[in-house]
């Protein structure tokens, strides 16, 4: 069974098609980049991947389990328990600290307050954050809100990592900083990770990389 089977995707936004029939296959644990220029589908697929959207045709299996086939209900545990995302923008909540934006997520899924504060502060200070846990998001760099949507994307930990240019607002040294850290968590914590990047050198570091272009793969 693979942890990510898509099979045949199609999506089109009015006239305008952005995936033609794309179809992959991702075992569990893995960490797979896809690459690709602006406008290529890469997003778009990982939306759908992440049932943050819906294809127009085709199929999305998740550990054998179909997407498509999921209701509403499903569908918010599914986000909330089993996958974890990662975005260019960290969509913190501004009057929320630091803390309290890691937590958010295991609030939502109804976890132990006890035990999920604990893992919290524990992903903060794994990702250097000890003295700013306190902070609210405008009181922090943009390498220290991308590491505070880290540790919030891996609070519940998931099976499934999906982060799309995580770096892309980023200074060369907090991106290099932000991915080695994606790099040693997902050897620590063994998930399935998906990384979407327009930049060769980011997705040669992973154990497999898919080009696309013009909504298909092609390498």
């Amino acid at each position: 069974m693979y942890a990510i089977d898509c099979q045949g995707i199609t999506k089109s936004y009015q006239k305008l098609r952005v995936l033609k029939g794309v179809s992959m296959q991702i075992r569990e644990g893995e960490l797979v980049s896809i690459l690709g220029a602006s406008g290529a589908g890469k997003s778009t697929l990982l939306n759908i991947i992440g049932s943050l959207d819906s294809a127009d045709q085709g199929r999305v299996l998740l550990y054998g389990r179909e997407v498509g086939q999921l209701n509403a209900k499903q569908l918010a545990t599914l986000r909330n328990q089993e996958i974890g995302f990662i975005f260019q923008f960290h969509h913190l909540l501004p009057e929320f600290t630091a803390l309290e934006n890691v937590l958010l997520p295991s609030l939502i899924g109804n976890r132990p307050e006890k035990s999920s504060q604990n893992r919290a502060i524990a992903l903060l200070e794994r990702l250097g954050m000890s003295d700013r846990m306190g902070h609210r998001p405008g009181e922090l760099s943009g390498g220290e809100q991308q590491r505070v949507a880290l540790a919030r994307a891996l609070i519940n930990c998931p099976r499934i990592l999906l982060a799309d240019e995580p770096t892309g607002n980023l200074d060369q040294e907090n991106a290099r900083q932000v991915l080695q850290l994606i790099f040693e968590l997902r050897r620590e914590q063994p998930m399935t990770t998906l990384l979407v990047t327009h930049d060769p050198q980011v997705a040669s570091s992973a154990d497999h990389s898919i080009l696309m272009k013009d909504g298909k793969i092609v390498e």
